[in-house]
């Protein structure tokens, strides 16, 4: 188990210099971090409402992978394919079984999240 963002990145970081493209490290409730081989910043997506009530979330993060694959084949930019991602996984809170994406909830989490790039300097 990772403790705190710092110790995710580090670990993500690890990842990309055995040559993985993207690591996606979902954060549950709170949203998710991409770090990319490529790229010194990471980026962070802060879910919408965090602590709301929820049908169930079982597939959340399947829909998650979803979006993001979805992104990634379109030639997204990161923050597109975090944000999609966030978008799918919470969209699928509201749904009764797995992998199914509520539209309405989709469109309102892209406008409710929150992405940001942070410059990351630490040095493994």
């Amino acid at each position: 188990k990772l403790d705190g963002i710092q110790e995710i990145v580090i670990s993500a970081r690890r990842l990309t210099e055995m040559g993985v493209r993207y690591v996606v490290v979902s954060l549950g409730s709170r949203g998710a971090i991409v770090v990319a081989r490529d790229d010194e910043e990471i980026v962070v997506g802060e879910a919408p409402n965090a602590g709301i009530r929820y049908l169930e979330a079982i597939g959340s993060g399947d829909a998650m992978v979803a979006g993001i694959a979805k992104i990634v084949s379109e030639g997204g930019t990161i923050s597109e394919m975090l944000l999609e991602g966030i978008a799918c996984g919470y969209a699928n809170l509201f749904e009764d079984g797995p992998g199914r994406i509520s539209v309405t909830h989709r469109t309102r989490a892209l406008q409710d999240t929150l992405i940001k790039k942070e410059k990351w300097t630490h040095k493994l």
